[in-house]
């Protein structure tokens, strides 16, 4: 997944599935310029916080 115009590719992001659904409600520019790791046993909020 690329961003729009000539930039470099779009981080990953390694999510679980039940992380997926609250991602999608993070913006989307947070979501495309930083990396996530997420656990299963973390939420985004705390991911976030650290």
């Amino acid at each position: 997944m690329y961003l729009k115009g000539k930039r470099k590719p779009a981080p990953t992001l390694i999510i679980s599935k039940s992380a997926l659904d609250k991602n999608k409600l993070m913006p989307r520019e947070r979501r495309t310029h930083a990396k996530y790791i997420i656990f299963a046993n973390q939420t985004i909020k705390e991911i976030w916080n650290n």
